[in-house]
């Protein structure tokens, strides 16, 4: 196992997006990928459809995984509301580990991010959470960073949601020295 746990809640988007975002986060090395119904979302996640969903999500990241060799296929959560996810989220920055939000308002760069240090044998988490096409929510930010989070941005210019979980994770595992 590596020494940081890189994790990526990716909301919920349309037209393939958000499995564009599975794939290339597995091929950087995320460990697990939540799905998230985020306030703005187009795509929703109900009934079957949620199974239907977390399945195509888990049969991109075995595809991935394969691709890029990797020894482990990510694990694919269930679905999760905001309140789940500010529940997780504040339960992951309690347990010594930081929930990451990419924002574009905020100034603090991810880079120069202070990353949790191991305490113990388990592995901390790092976890980035990205919005929807139509951003993030005021509501769910405050709320996040409220329950620990910190809002971060990536750099002078705004990514699709498929693009910006991913090189959050690459960021992150330069940083951690993950890359070797």
């Amino acid at each position: 196992p590596a020494a940081l746990r890189l994790v990526l809640v990716q909301a919920l988007a349309k037209g393939g997006r958000d499995e564009q975002a599975v794939e290339t986060a597995t091929e950087v090395g995320v460990d697990t990928v939540v799905p998230w119904q985020a306030e703005r979302c187009v795509s929703v996640w109900r009934g079957p459809g949620a199974a239907k969903g977390r399945a195509r999500w888990r049969a991109t990241a075995r595809r991935a995984s394969k691709q890029a060799r990797r020894a482990r296929v990510p694990r694919i959560e269930a679905v999760m509301t905001t309140g789940a996810l500010i529940v997780w989220a504040r339960e992951v920055v309690e347990t010594g580990g930081a929930v990451l939000v990419l924002h574009e308002e905020s100034t603090a760069p991810i880079g120069r991010t202070a990353l949790p240090e191991a305490d113990g044998d388990e592995p901390p988490t790092a976890a980035v959470v990205v919005g929807p096409e139509g951003g993030i929510s005021d509501a769910e930010t405050i709320a996040l960073e409220n329950a620990g989070a910190t809002a971060v941005r990536l750099g002078p210019h705004v990514m699709r949601t498929a693009s910006a979980g991913p090189v959050a994770l690459a960021v992150l595992a330069q940083c951690a020295g993950l890359w070797g």
